[in-house]
């Protein structure tokens, strides 16, 4: 691989951060959604689970 492409350790340490941190952003969006359509936050769900 030629030298260019190679990126700095400073520069790859960051691009990991931001991508995990997008993930987890994204993951916990994911969560909520899913909360919300089962009912809100979630305690719709568990109640009745636990109810019946």
């Amino acid at each position: 691989m030629p030298k260019m492409v190679r990126v700095p350790r400073c520069l790859e340490e960051t691009i990991s951060n931001t991508a995990s941190s997008a993930i987890t952003k994204a993951a916990a969006r994911v969560a909520t959604m899913t909360m919300l359509s089962r009912g809100h936050l979630g305690t719709g769900g568990v109640v009745s689970e636990s109810g019946t």
